[in-house]
């Protein structure tokens, strides 16, 4: 296995803890489901509100 180099690393712990990641993953699925069930409005609160809740949760 090749090892990686120090900038390697740093740009991977970068990707890997951004701000608001849960909360844009979960307002993508919300918008597919409330477009296929036809209530767009309740699914989109819906997730904003779960995604806030996961980046709360988050360990840091």
């Amino acid at each position: 296995m090749k090892k990686i180099s120090k900038q390697e690393a740093s740009i991977l712990k970068k990707m890997k803890i951004q701000k608001g990641f849960w909360i844009g993953i979960c307002l993508m699925i919300s918008t597919i489901v409330g477009a296929v069930t036809d209530n767009i409005g309740i699914w989109l609160s819906v997730g904003i509100a779960v995604g806030v809740a996961l980046e709360s949760n988050q360990k840091k």
